[in-house]
C-alpha cells in the first residue's frame, strides 16, 4: 500500500513572537489564535491521510477539549469535545470573548461537586 503524504505549505506562518515573562506566553498561548503562527521550530509537518484508521487517545494523544468559536452572528460560544471528535454539549452566545472562557474556568472549577438532577423521575 503506497502512503500519500501532504506537506503543510499553503500559506505563509508567522513567527512567534518573544516574551517578557512565561506568563506572558502562557497568556498569548490561551487567548491567541495560534493557527497563523509556526510552531514547527523550522521543522517541514508532513501528515498523513489515513481516514480509514482509528487510533486510540494514547496514540493521538487527543484529550477532551473545549472549543472557543465565533458564531455567524459575531458571538463567542464553546463546545465541550470528547476524545473521539465528538460533540458534548455547546455553550450559548457570549458577546465577549472573556465571558465564555471564564464560563469555562467556571465549569472546571464546579463540575466534581456537581449533583445530578434527574427531572424525568416521574413525582410520586
Amino acid at each position: 500500500m503506497q502512503r500519500k503524504f501532504d506537506t503543510w505549505s499553503s500559506k505563509k506562518l508567522k513567527s512567534l513572537p518573544e516574551f517578557a515573562s512565561d506568563e506572558d506566553a502562557a497568556r498569548f498561548v490561551d487567548d491567541g489564535d495560534l493557527t497563523e503562527f509556526d510552531l514547527s521550530g523550522g521543522i517541514t509537518m508532513r501528515f498523513q491521510r489515513e481516514s480509514e484508521s482509528k487510533r486510540s487517545v494514547r496514540e493521538t494523544g487527543e484529550m477532551y477539549k473545549f472549543e472557543v468559536y465565533k458564531d455567524k452572528a459575531g458571538e463567542f460560544r464553546f463546545r465541550f469535545k470528547a476524545s473521539n471528535g465528538e460533540t458534548m454539549f455547546s455553550s450559548e452566545g457570549y458577546k465577549a470573548k472573556a465571558s465564555a472562557l471564564h464560563a469555562i474556568d467556571s465549569i472546571k472549577k464546579h463540575v466534581p461537586d456537581a449533583t445530578t438532577d434527574d427531572q424525568t423521575s416521574a413525582l410520586a
